[in-house]
């Protein structure tokens, strides 16, 4: 009996050593040239480059700034805090950043094979989850973009969280409790995309591990509600707090009313679904666009027919149930009901909501294969073709995020009027001083969206065509009167044409819209200087 009993923990370790370096080489595969790419001049600047708490790594003030600011809308001490932790072992590398994005990946993949073993689910239906989860292409968002560092590190608490959270189901009490909430708060400090886990433990509670009594349904889930009060609490409190710090960035109802929304929100499930079974035309920004209802229609039939069809059959094939909610509860907050920004969908909000999908693949395809009686072996060998395809991907994706302008080039040629695309672009080519290139290329399609104004000024400034810079941004004030960086972008060229006294009267627009501006306060500075030297050869002459 002993001896039996070592054998299958031999065979269970063996088995165990083989799925984590299958799932650490694929990772490697697809990610090692990331330690070679650079910044994105997208998000990366206000994260890191141009952030100099960031820069100056984990000192006290630093670390109370990160507790008490928004960054890029978002307030998320922990993950400012890690890249405080990059900065101040490695200065401003851009490829130790970048190598953090990976390792915390690769414990993320890891964290879910052992998560669902935890869970009761055998070691082939894990592995298979965890494999997909680590080398999807719709994944490489969030590890490629060090200001994604945030998804990554959001889902490594979040599975300590679960993990936690099983261990609590097997002997309850307040410590472990506690630590569960310790959990789910470092999540929720990292992306407050994590306020639905709290939903997500309940479904685990139905199954797998069946807290939920049939006897009385209606009694065990009000206890296991009761449980998690103090969880949901919290994630009301945080859901709050994220619509308050992306009030910024927030559609109002006005610009997007519920009706648009209601038509659009199937329609990117959908485009979810679809992508991840064929993963083309990947792009780091996705214009908004406007769904034709009978494409919403037939997204809200799917979506209704599939829940029903779930609910139906939860006695038999729970685990569908659960994969197929998982998804929609999880992608809920970021499926185009709450718009903040101007992105119809984003590949890195699949990172969390998609493992249910994938739990509902480890159980379909085996059950396709039974009824299509195909042997085990070719079930093995379609699987493997099925990986190694989805590594291929992966592996040409991943080049894309080399630098801005590969980056954009490719959302330009995969998506349409994306003038998001078309203005980064545009700072990469000013950047390498390629005007001829600017002049003639891609950025005048997006001459009539407002934050292209910056690279107009840009390219103004240096063929010495200010005076139509500055109307070019003081259409774009008639469009957006609290639009700062226009205000901002006159003085600069008031500055140049050494018209400071204009500079200055811009300038202070700019800083009553952004007081804590400290670029704009320098530029103060300056134009002051101006003035008074202007001033000191007047009265000499």
């Amino acid at each position: 009996m002993k001896s039996t009993l070592n054998d299958i923990i031999k065979s269970r370790l063996i088995q165990d050593i083989v799925v984590l370096s299958i799932i650490v080489s694929a990772c490697y595969f697809i990610y090692h040239p990331v330690v070679y790419f650079d910044f994105l001049s997208y998000d990366d600047d206000e994260y890191v480059t141009e952030n100099r708490h960031v820069i100056g790594g984990l000192t006290l003030s630093n670390i109370e700034w990160s507790l008490t600011s928004v960054i890029s809308n978002n307030w998320h001490p922990v993950t400012m805090l890690s890249l405080m932790l990059d900065a101040e072992m490695h200065g401003i590398n851009p490829g130790m950043f970048h190598l953090t994005n990976v390792i915390v990946h690769i414990i993320n993949s890891i964290g879910f094979y052992f998560v669902f073993i935890y869970l009761g689910i055998d070691r082939f239906r894990s592995a298979f989850i965890a494999l997909l989860f680590a080398i999807h292409p719709m994944h490489i968002e969030s590890v490629a973009w060090v200001s994604e560092r945030k998804d990554v590190l959001s889902c490594f608490f979040w599975l300590l969280t679960v993990f936690a959270y099983i261990r609590y189901t097997k002997s309850p009490s307040r410590p472990r409790m506690a630590i569960v909430t310790v959990l789910f708060i470092l999540s929720l400090l990292s992306k407050s995309m994590a306020v639905t886990l709290p939903v997500i433990l309940l479904l685990l509670d139905y199954w797998p591990l069946k807290r939920i009594s049939g006897g009385n349904i209606r009694g065990s889930l009000m206890y296991l509600i009761k449980e998690k009060a103090h969880l949901f609490i919290l994630s009301l409190i945080f859901s709050f707090a994220a619509i308050y710090t992306q009030q910024g960035a927030m559609m109002s109802f006005s610009t997007a009313p519920f009706s648009r929304r209601f038509l659009n929100v199937p329609v990117h499930y959908m485009t979810y679904i679809a992508k991840m079974f064929y993963p083309d035309n990947l792009s780091i920004f996705h214009p908004y666009d406007t769904t034709v209802v009978y494409q919403s229609l037939l997204a809200w039939l799917f979506i209704i027919c599939v829940s029903a069809y779930v609910i139906k059959i939860i006695q038999r094939h729970t685990y569908y149930f659960i994969g197929w909610f998982w998804f929609v509860i999880v992608l809920f907050p970021v499926s185009g009901f709450f718009q903040a920004g101007g992105q119809s969908i984003a590949e890195r909000y699949t990172y969390i909501p998609y493992v249910g999908l994938f739990l509902i693949l480890s159980y379909a395809l085996p059950d396709l294969f039974e009824r299509l009686k195909i042997r085990r072996y070719l079930g093995i060998i379609m699987i493997s073709f099925i990986t190694i395809l989805l590594i291929e991907i992966s592996c040409l994706q991943v080049f894309v995020w080399r630098d801005t302008k590969k980056l954009f080039t490719h959302a330009v040629e995969v998506t349409k009027n994306n003038a998001i695309a078309y203005q980064n672009i545009g700072f990469s080519l000013l950047k390498e001083v390629y005007l001829d290139d600017i002049v003639s290329g891609r950025v005048a399609y997006a001459k009539y969206t407002i934050p292209i104004y910056d690279n107009l000024t840009a390219l103004s400034e240096r063929t010495a065509k200010l005076n139509e810079a500055i109307d070019n941004f003081k259409m774009a004030i008639e469009i957006a009167p609290q639009y700062a960086l226009a205000y901002y972008q006159i003085g600069q060229s008031y500055l140049y044409m050494g018209e400071y006294k204009h500079s200055m009267e811009y300038y202070i627009k700019a800083l009553n819209l952004k007081p804590e501006d400290e670029r704009i306060i320098k530029k103060i500075s300056i134009a002051r200087a101006g003035i008074r030297r202007m001033n000191q050869g007047s009265a000499t002459h």
